[in-house]
């Protein structure tokens, strides 16, 4: 069964505490051609996509547009699943590789116009200047790991006081009328990063949805609560997309066989429904814990605040990288490139 065809703006992986997760098979996932991009940073890649983007949109076609999770403005990849094509940067740190060269993935190598002359020239700066960007990313997901750890203690306090069975019988007569789907898959659609432009949320299972619920969460398991709505969505056979937090928590679902939304972060206003996990939660029980998950709360959002400070300097470092690259460049040669991946449109 292919995948329903959306719109909108996702992300092509995340900033995690595993590290970087990479979602670009998912997201290739059904596709008849593919064009994979290899350059480096400030080589016209995203630019290139972007135009490509609007040519397809002027077409008719519907466009996914998959960002770059460190920087939100950057475009590395766009899907048109009307017409079984992707394009995507397959550099680091998303790298990707044909799997059925020529019959399904075409690399379009765009280093052949820079200036290699130029580029070994200036060797030290750019490994300094790379070495440094990823040792910074190392620190960030170390960082990252730690808030993990932090949150599984606080779970475990929550867990013990969360009421569990009121929970999924909730869930069972929220979805009981969503009815049958033609199939269940659980699809990473990450909607939300944690970049060099901080905390980035697009927002898109709510501006695809008829429906949108909120999950109102001062305790912590809304992860627990989309969950068992994953769980259940199995039951019914219904594809769903997950977004996933930087601690690899669901934070938001869609079911686009019944456009409906479940997020944690919307305005309120917006929301056709508003589901409180208080509800399920013995509130006797937690505040035995209070000072303890105070605690941990605060180490892990000033953990949080230390790492999100370090994408300043993974910027500056970013964009210094990006110059140099951008100086090499014969961006003229870009257009015949444009060409030959617009021409099966």
């Amino acid at each position: 069964m292919p995948e329903t065809v959306t719109k909108g703006r996702y992300f092509i992986g995340a900033n995690t505490s595993a590290g970087f997760v990479n979602y670009t098979d998912e997201i290739l996932c059904g596709l008849d051609r593919v064009y994979i991009i290899k350059g480096g940073p400030g080589t016209g890649k995203s630019t290139l996509m972007k135009r490509f983007a609007a040519y397809a949109e002027e077409r008719g076609h519907t466009v996914e547009r998959y960002f770059c999770s460190s920087d939100s403005d950057s475009l590395d990849g766009v899907v048109l699943r009307d017409a079984g094509t992707g394009i995507i940067d397959g550099t680091a740190p998303h790298c990707a590789d044909p799997k059925y060269p020529g019959a399904r993935e075409e690399i379009v190598n765009i280093g052949r116009l820079w200036d290699t002359g130029l580029l070994r020239g200036r060797f030290d700066e750019i490994k300094t200047l790379c070495d440094r960007k990823s040792g910074l990313f190392a620190t960030v997901y170390k960082y990252f790991s730690v808030c993990r750890s932090l949150r599984t203690e606080r779970e475990k306090l929550v867990s013990g006081c969360e009421k569990s069975d009121k929970a999924e019988a909730a869930v069972h007569r929220l979805m009981e009328r969503f009815g049958r789907g033609g199939g269940f898959r659980l699809i990473p659609r990450q909607i939300s990063a944690v970049g060099m432009n901080g905390v980035c949320n697009f927002g898109t299972f709510a501006e695809n949805a008829d429906e949108i619920w909120l999950i109102s969460d001062r305790r912590g398991i809304a992860g627990d609560f989309l969950g068992m709505m994953i769980k259940e969505a199995g039951s019914l056979g219904l594809e769903t997309h997950i977004s996933r937090d930087h601690l690899l928590e669901p934070d938001a679902l869609y079911f686009p066989e019944k456009r409906i939304a479940v997020v944690s972060d919307c305005d309120a206003g917006k929301a056709t429904r508003i589901i409180n996990t208080d509800r399920f939660i013995d509130g006797a029980g937690l505040s035995e814990h209070r000072a303890a998950l105070r605690f941990l709360k605060k180490l892990e959002n000033e953990l949080f605040s230390r790492a999100l400070s370090l994408f300043g300097e993974i910027r500056t470092c970013h964009f210094a990288v990006e110059d140099i690259y951008r100086g090499a460049m014969d961006f003229g040669g870009l257009e015949p490139v444009f060409e030959q991946i617009t021409a099966g449109l």
